[in-house]
């Protein structure tokens, strides 16, 4: 995709040089086509005026000869000048298919993102489900034992152990057992 678009830059460049080189064929052409339209309408002034006046013949002659010269001159700048419309309209193409082009990578890569992100954040989601059931299931499988809120001793106990004083907390027993307690020896023989 890179390669096409570097390939496709190129292109609009050389096509823009060529343009440029040919920039005043266009332009002269034009100015040819203005210069025969005014001196088509002087000649035609000058044929009326020599009708009427014999001593104007020679100012049509001379205008007849530069419309002449005029009309060579538009003839030749023609086929540049219709090159050089078609280069600038080739260029405006290739550069409305390039920003085509850009704007369908744009969309693609944020489509890309949009997904990625929409996978990251279901990945997210399902972690975080199983964590959650996991817990869950470790804590009904984790017996509730109970230790005393003081924190003395060093030992965890059933709820209908007789050495039990007042004032036990429950806690799961993997987490009695993290704590460093043991069982006690008169709940648990």
């Amino acid at each position: 995709m890179k390669k096409l678009f570097k390939l496709l830059i190129v292109g609009v460049f050389v096509l823009a040089m060529n343009t440029v080189c040919y920039a005043s064929a266009l332009t002269d052409f034009q100015a040819a086509q203005a210069q025969v339209a005014a001196l088509t309408a002087q000649v035609q002034q000058a044929a009326v005026l020599a009708q009427a006046d014999p001593t104007q013949a020679q100012n049509y002659q001379l205008l007849t000869v530069q419309l002449a010269q005029a009309q060579q001159t538009m003839q030749a700048l023609q086929p540049a000048a219709a090159q050089e419309l078609q280069q600038q309209q080739a260029l405006a193409l290739a550069q409305q298919q390039q920003a085509q082009q850009a704007a369908a990578l744009q969309a693609q890569q944020a489509q890309q993102a949009a997904a990625l992100q929409a996978q990251q954040a279901a990945a997210l989601q399902a972690q975080q489900a199983a964590a959650l059931q996991a817990q869950q299931k470790a804590s009904a499988n984790d017996p509730i034992v109970y230790i005393p809120a003081t924190g003395d001793g060093n030992r965890y106990h059933t709820a209908n152990c007789r050495t039990i004083k007042h004032g036990v907390v429950a806690v799961p027993l993997s987490q009695a057992q993290a704590m460093g307690r043991t069982p006690c020896g008169v709940c648990y023989r």
